[in-house]
């Protein structure tokens, strides 16, 4: 095997790990901290390190024109504020497994809102993945659905959790966006983090949160893994990944991501293992999968 290839299958190994592990990461910073106060001080940490790095390694930051910095606040919106405010209340209902699986339904949004504002031919085998991944869906809640007790804590969690999913969708595209205008991924995502943290501030005010600081090591243990490992270590593998093979096949991560998240969350979280549970994996991953494997091309 090519140097090259292994060095792609170690950072694509990496990515999935990452952020299969941040779903669990998050768990640790519910129940003292309010969920707006944990995502401002993530991002204030992670924007100050990313901005810092791009100004030490001389990478210009003050260059780029008020239609780029529209992008950025767009992806600093879906990305690294309003997404991440709703992932952090689903977990108060679900455990970071489900959360995960039932996240990657932003790869079938994406498809679809690539139609709609970028124009781009939706396939038949993306309608048919997102169907699968949408039984997967039900499979996966059917118990909280036809629960007599009603279990609509889950499905309150599932609601928020998808409504994340699409609006991380959204922030693909504005993505995309930033790719066809070839914009230094470094910069730009120093960029959306910087009014990303000036949004979650505001969010801060509007649901009137306080600075509280957790005493817990394990928050801090995994705040400093969110802020460190996956906002910053995660987006450049990532982005490398991407330079390397290709937007396409790094995509694939948000697949393979879900699965690690799910056997986290077995031995962390005693997630109990049923046909429901692995049918419901299965029928998600592989619906996404079909719906990713329609081809965009971004430079049409």
């Amino acid at each position: 095997m090519k140097l090259d290839n292994i060095l792609n299958i170690l950072i694509y190994s990496c990515v999935v790990l990452i952020w299969g592990g941040a779903f669990l990461a998050i768990e640790y910073q519910l129940g003292v901290v309010p969920e707006s106060t944990s995502i401002f001080l993530r991002y204030v940490a992670a924007s100050i390190i990313l901005f810092s790095l791009c100004i030490i390694i001389k990478k210009p930051m003050f260059n780029f024109p008020v239609k780029y910095h529209l992008l950025f606040f767009l992806v600093g919106l879906f990305f690294f504020s309003i997404n991440y405010l709703l992932i952090y209340k689903a977990q108060n209902y679900l455990t970071s497994g489900t959360t995960a699986v039932a996240f990657a339904m932003c790869l079938f949004f994406s498809q679809i809102n690539s139609k709609f504002f970028l124009g781009f031919k939706l396939k038949v085998k993306t309608s048919i993945g997102g169907i699968i991944g949408i039984f997967g869906i039900f499979l996966l809640f059917s118990s909280s659905i036809f629960s007599e007790q009603g279990e609509y804590n889950k499905l309150f969690g599932l609601s928020l959790i998808l409504t994340a999913a699409y609006i991380v969708s959204l922030a693909t595209i504005v993505t995309a966006k930033i790719n066809l205008y070839k914009i230094p991924i470094l910069q730009a995502n120093s960029w959306a983090m910087i009014y990303g943290t000036i949004i979650n501030f505001f969010l801060l005010i509007v649901t009137d949160s306080k600075i509280i600081l957790d005493p817990r090591i394990s928050y801090w243990i995994s705040f400093s893994y969110l802020v460190i490992i996956s906002s910053i270590i995660g987006f450049i593998l990532y982005f490398l990944l991407v330079k390397r093979i290709g937007p396409e096949k790094s995509s694939y991560f948000a697949v393979m991501s879900p699965m690690i998240a799910v056997i986290i969350s077995i031995f962390a979280e005693n997630l109990q293992i049923t046909f429901t549970l692995i049918g419901g994996v299965f029928f998600v991953l592989i619906g996404n999968y079909i719906a990713v494997k329609t081809k965009i091309d971004l430079n049409k």
